[in-house]
Parts: structure tokens; C-alpha cells; sequence
């Protein structure tokens, strides 16, 4: 799983990109295995006024899904970041469940209408 932060430039910027890398990482390291690019971009929507207004998008690839891609808007950066990787982790479960019941759907239709009685 390959992560890109994308973030205005400040003094602090290597710092909170280790610190997005890790929080992304650890939220989404359960599907790692599934996903081979996540896209995070941080902005400030407000500039200097404050307010709720750090602005966080997530995008997930995954090779045999959409694409799947969330917002948080939030006061702070990591909270931000934090609620939009959490997110990215429901739609990315909820997407592999689907997948799944799929396949044991086809799977249990096609040993009842396979069956040949003896």
C-alpha cells in the first residue's frame, strides 16, 4: 500500500506528513493486501481565520473495486485526517462484505441448481 500526502508548505511539514503516513497506515493496514494507492490531501479552507476548516480527502484505490474517496472537515489537521481514514476503512469493510456475500451467493446457487439427485 503506497501512501501520498499532499499538504500546504510550514515548518512542520515533515512531521505531519510521518504523522498522516502512520495514522493512515495503521487505520487501513488491514486491507493493505487490497489496496494500492491512498491519496491524502490537506487543505486549509479558511486560511488564517481558524474555525472548522481543516479540510482532509482520502482516496483509495483498489484494483478490483471503485475507487473509493472520503472528506472530513475538522478544526485540527490529525482530527481530520483521523475521521476521513475512518471513513475510507467503513466504505473499504462495507465493500468487501458486499463482495463476499456476493460470492457465497453464486457459490450456494450453484450447488443447489448443480446437485444431480441419485
Amino acid at each position: 500500500m503506497n501512501v501520498s500526502v499532499g499538504i500546504a508548505p510550514s515548518p512542520r511539514q515533515e512531521v505531519m506528513r510521518a504523522l498522516i503516513t502512520a495514522r493512515v497506515r495503521s487505520t487501513l493496514e488491514r486491507f493493505s493486501d487490497r489496496i494500492s494507492q491512498v491519496d491524502v490531501a490537506l487543505t486549509d479552507e479558511n486560511g488564517p481565520r481558524g474555525g472548522e476548516d481543516m479540510r482532509c480527502r482520502i482516496k483509495i484505490v483498489m484494483p478490483k473495486f471503485r475507487t473509493v474517496v472520503t472528506t472530513a472537515v475538522e478544526s485540527k489537521p490529525l482530527a481530520a485526517v483521523a475521521l476521513a481514514a475512518e471513513r475510507a476503512r467503513r466504505i473499504a469493510v462495507s465493500r468487501l462484505q458486499r463482495t463476499r456475500e456476493t460470492r457465497r451467493t453464486r457459490i450456494l446457487e450453484n450447488s443447489i441448481f448443480n446437485d444431480t439427485p441419485e
